[in-house]
């Protein structure tokens, strides 16, 4: 032990705690009244200073005792952290650093999505930079989707656009040949559907096969283990009701007939 240290223990700490590290003889309690003339005598040899009388310095060890019993019963020692509080504070911080570094990955993500939008000038640019940055969300994709299903009613017109929706989902439409018929033979003559013995929609058409794949895709993204549970509040926080793709109601609520 280096002669130019005057080492003090201090409660709750006692001898035993480091009598590995340090003898007992070079150890001063901090409320021993005798050691403290050890300090005085180690201060004045390593210290330049001039030295006090006896007297001075008693006065002054006495009232530090006096002040500092009070201080030392509030001191108490540290809590013993257990083999397993440390495993799970290893994990947690382990779980932190993780965390921290998919919040890295995700504002590089932002980054490079900031310096495409600059790039751009029209809104389905925006969309594609969206998707191909990771930042679509369900709920944004939910709503281009049923926004594009909406978009064959001006192809087809309103009531064959029902009718459609009708036979897709299997549910009873009756055609109204005074007020429709017009309309229905406007789109078999675009082969969107049939009207020889009765009126069916042509599936093998282009246009038809596009929309029956995008319908089943709405259904598929409500079905969707992953993404159901969020729809279905994102849906019912926005629209006050459940989201049914085969109710009519849904289809008046999005697709506009």
């Amino acid at each position: 032990m280096s002669h130019d240290v005057f080492p003090i223990l201090v409660p709750p700490l006692s001898y035993d705690d480091v009598k590995d590290v340090l003898l007992g003889t070079q150890v001063a309690k901090i409320d021993n009244d005798i050691k403290y003339n050890e300090l005085r005598d180690c201060l004045i040899e390593k210290v330049s200073c001039a030295s006090k009388s006896s007297t001075k310095w008693d006065t002054k060890r006495k009232a530090f005792l006096k002040s500092v019993n009070s201080l030392l019963k509030t001191i108490s020692l540290p809590e013993t952290v257990s083999s397993e509080e440390l495993i799970q504070l290893r994990q947690e911080l382990d779980e932190c650093k993780e965390e921290l570094l998919n919040y890295e990955e995700e504002s590089q993500s932002l980054r490079e999505y900031i310096k495409e939008l600059e790039k751009l000038k029209d809104t389905e640019s925006v969309n594609k930079a969206k998707k191909k940055s990771g930042l679509h969300s369900t709920a944004e994709e939910f709503e281009e989707l049923v926004d594009e299903v909406a978009s064959f009613s001006s192809r087809l017109g309103s009531e064959v656009f029902k009718f459609v929706l009708c036979e897709h989902y299997g549910k009873p439409y009756k055609v109204n040949h005074f007020e429709h018929g017009d309309e229905f033979s406007s789109a078999a003559r675009y082969n969107y559907i049939d009207i020889e013995d009765g009126e069916s929609v042509n599936w093998n058409n282009k246009e038809m096969k596009k929309l029956d794949k995008l319908l089943n895709k709405v259904g598929s993204m409500l079905e969707d283990s992953e993404h159901t549970e969020e729809l279905f509040e994102y849906h019912e926080d926005r629209y006050d009701r459940e989201p049914e793709v085969d109710n009519q109601a849904f289809w008046e609520l999005h697709y506009k007939i």
